[in-house]
């Protein structure tokens, strides 16, 4: 086999995002967690409270409300199948800040956050498959 298929980044992927499957029908396009802005915009946000997290005071849920902003505007590309009622959400910026930022859409947080540092799934070779929950 090609080893640039099973071993080199697609950085179009990496960045563009892949399609993966979470909850009820919704699908999400995800980016990698190691685009190096989302890795730097991570640092910036982490910065003031570097203290609280060598104390060990920040769990994953605070860690990733912290991250939200860099979450929503790297990681999170598009989603399909998202509905409020009877109303389908066309994604946009706004209204993923909206979920990512609301204390309640933890899970949703760590399924993107999980989802964009499966680097298999950002592989030159990788077929565009579905990652379930």
């Amino acid at each position: 086999m090609d080893f640039r298929e099973i071993g080199a980044l697609d950085e179009s992927k990496e960045s563009g995002g892949v399609w993966v499957d979470w909850r009820g029908g919704v699908r999400l396009k995800v980016a990698s967690a190691s685009q190096p802005e989302f890795q730097s915009h991570c640092r910036k946000l982490l910065k003031p409270h570097e203290r609280d997290e060598r104390a060990g005071k920040l769990g994953m849920r605070d860690r990733l409300l912290i991250l939200a902003p860099a979450i929503e505007r790297w990681l999170l590309k598009d989603w399909s199948g998202v509905s409020e009622g009877d109303d389908a959400i066309p994604y946009s910026l706004e209204k993923a800040r909206e979920y990512l930022r609301d204390p309640a859409f933890h899970p949703l947080r760590e399924f993107v956050f999980a989802s964009a540092g499966d680097q298999e799934s950002y592989l030159e070779g990788q077929l565009e498959e579905s990652v379930g929950n």
